[in-house]
């Protein structure tokens, strides 16, 4: 992995591709311009944010506040497992602490290193005219038509959703009223459920294992939203947490759950500052305070991954 020297403020990118940034600010962070853009304090970004640039001019410089080495500490030392990497990542990527102790995490994932996660954080890697997709301005009605969502939902091999009309009206419904992208919402789907329908989550057939029998049947949760557990759990027990959420939530068909889910990222992560894929990975910027913990999922490459299905949605339409 390339690295960079260390800067002193870490610093977040948005693209506005619909209307200038609106919120508030928490602590000290604040909004500027790439022109004035201090070089000598965040060396080597000014010179990649222009040649991206050129492509989308609209783009606005969050300064987050927060000291660069402190965000590393909250990410890795201060609680191990809030970044994830597969068991087959080379050595650098793997937390060796953990590895040695025999610590797994989520559904059997190692805890990311330090130096992963500064070479993932930072946003000089990632400064391409695919990858900037991940801090890309969320809070806005974009690809809200039946007609746009169904030429995505093609594009991009959903085969179980592409035709479903229902869904397809909840995906317009959810974006157009919470001001929400409707890439997004799509692409976070396809990020925790795949293309096919036949997750756990988005089949409505529920869980089948050790001892269950299609635990949650007739329940969707296309989101993931509640797919947790304690340390102490067993790994299975994701699957049953999600469940019992979309049966308290009466997400009983996918549409019901397309909206449900669409309005909690909106509510819970959108409209509290973290209105970028790389703001809902890291959190280090939050209207409420609540910064580090409040993420929305725990794979390292959550963001860049999902920044290239949102890159694709666009090249659909």
């Amino acid at each position: 992995m390339k690295k960079y020297t260390n800067i002193k403020l870490l610093i977040i990118f948005a693209i506005i591709i619909c209307g200038i940034f609106i919120g508030n600010k928490v602590n000290a962070a604040s909004i500027g311009t790439v022109d004035s853009l201090e070089e000598n304090k965040y060396p080597g970004f000014k010179e990649k944010i222009k040649m991206v640039q050129a492509t989308y001019p609209n783009i606005k410089i969050l300064y987050t506040g927060l000291d660069w080495n402190t965000v590393i500490y909250n990410e890795t030392s201060a609680a191990h497992g809030r970044n994830l990497v597969s068991t087959d990542s080379s050595k650098e990527w793997i937390c060796q602490h953990c590895k040695a102790n025999g610590v797994l995490y989520d559904s059997g994932l190692y805890c990311a290193s330090d130096e992963a996660v500064r070479y993932v954080m930072d946003p000089r890697n990632y400064l391409t005219p695919r990858d900037i997709f991940q801090f890309q301005k969320l809070n806005t009605p974009v690809g809200t038509t039946e007609k746009e969502i169904q030429t995505v939902l093609q594009y991009q091999n959903v085969t179980y959703l592409q035709n479903d009309s229902d869904a397809i009206k909840a995906f317009t419904k959810v974006a157009t009223n919470n001001s929400l992208n409707a890439y997004h919402l799509i692409t976070r789907i396809i990020q925790e459920q795949g293309r096919s329908g036949t997750s756990t989550l988005s089949s409505g057939l529920g869980y089948t294992g050790n001892g269950y029998t299609n635990y949650g049947y007739g329940y969707f949760n296309l989101f993931s939203i509640g797919a947790t557990r304690k340390s102490s759990d067993p790994v299975y027990k994701i699957y049953l947490n999600a469940l019992d959420r979309a049966a308290i939530e009466g997400w009983k068909t996918r549409a019901l759950s397309i909206s449900g889910g669409g309005k909690f990222v909106g509510n819970q992560y959108i409209d509290v500052g973290q209105n970028t894929l790389y703001l809902q990975k890291f959190a280090v910027y939050n209207t409420n305070g609540q910064l580090y913990w409040h993420q929305y999922m725990q794979n390292l490459f959550a963001a860049q991954n999902e920044a290239s299905i949102l890159y694709k949605c666009y090249q659909a339409t």
